[in-house]
């Protein structure tokens, strides 16, 4: 019993480390507040698939609203290494984000982060979103282009800035700004991070002896080398490799 709780121990220090180190989670964390900064008081606001609502403490000075699926906590449950969250009960709505129960003209903003890629029809729910905001509201939302299979089978489509302007578009969006998160060198550098979890996600039985075995590759890979490739990041210009997008778009 004592060495399970040490390794149950090891395997907690070991997520502490890679959240850290996660850079895709930093990014999206940042542009997300910076957002929030821009918001005024008192705004309407939805989170339009808000799962554990990571994001609910930069926006205390809105009317906060958040809504997600159904199948919301078995979704989280696959994505989070089996672990059980109640999170239909967090939230105002359980609905598609294609059928959200307000009526037109309810909301002044919308945050929609990495979502997109788990509906069945972005359009659908891109003229949703179109639909429940006031004339002039902006849309927040964020997408993968670069990342691995997850939450399955909800994961049916990933992004270029194109077609994230495109859909956009064809939703009766005016796009104010698509912006890259991170270019190759730091697409790059969120891969090496995560090298030690796609290692041994598939030995749940061993999961914490082999982190605590291969934390110094992972101590090497994100604090030793990894700062050398983000050094390189202003490298490169064209961004044709990146973690995804940031985009603001405006109802008119």
């Amino acid at each position: 019993m004592a060495t399970g709780k040490k390794l149950n121990l090891i395997e907690n220090l070991a997520y502490r480390l890679l959240k850290l180190t996660d850079i895709d989670n930093i990014t999206l964390r940042n542009a997300v507040r910076h957002f929030a900064t821009t918001v005024p008081a008192a705004a309407k606001l939805l989170d339009a698939g808000a799962g554990l609502k990571p994001y609910e403490q930069y926006f205390q000075h809105c009317d906060y609203e958040s809504c997600d699926f159904a199948d919301c906590d078995q979704f989280y449950s696959n994505i989070d290494d089996g672990r059980r969250h109640n999170i239909a009960g967090r939230h105002t709505y359980i609905c598609t984000l294609d059928q959200i129960p307000v009526p037109d003209n309810t909301y002044d903003l919308i945050l929609c982060t990495e979502v997109l890629e788990h509906v069945p029809s972005p359009a659908a729910v891109l003229r949703e979103f179109y639909r429940i905001m006031k004339p002039s509201g902006q849309l927040f939302i964020t997408v993968p282009q670069g990342y691995g299979i997850h939450g399955e089978p909800y994961n049916f489509f990933y992004f270029t800035r194109f077609g994230l302007d495109l859909v956009l578009k064809e939703a009766g969006f005016e796009v104010i700004a698509i912006r890259e998160r991170g270019g190759y060198f730091y697409y790059l550098y969120d891969r090496l991070a995560n090298a030690i979890p796609r290692i041994v996600v598939g030995y749940k039985k061993w999961m914490s002896l082999m982190m605590l075995m291969l934390a110094p590759v992972h101590i090497f890979l994100a604090y030793f080398f990894g700062p050398v490739l983000l050094l390189l990041e202003p490298l490169d210009r064209e961004k044709r490799f990146t973690m995804g997008y940031v985009s603001i778009a405006r109802k008119g």
